[in-house]
């Protein structure tokens, strides 16, 4: 009985990673850049740290960008 729950809980874990991918992957990515970026310089590290968030913020709400 255990081993079905366990079993139908990670096949939704994977049917939510196949579903977000494309979104993994852009947020590891931007994590990368964001992380290198901080080991060239604090500072710079906060600004791309800001940008990436502004830019997140409009990826998730395009109808309020086009006022």
């Amino acid at each position: 009985m255990k081993i079905g729950k366990i079993n139908t809980f990670f096949l939704r874990v994977w049917q939510f990673i196949q579903l977000n991918l494309h979104t993994l992957l852009f947020l590891a990515g931007l994590f990368v850049i964001n992380y290198g970026i901080y080991l060239i310089h604090t500072i710079a590290g906060f600004i791309i740290s800001g940008l990436f968030l502004v830019l997140i913020a409009i990826l998730l709400n395009p109808k309020e960008e086009g006022r």
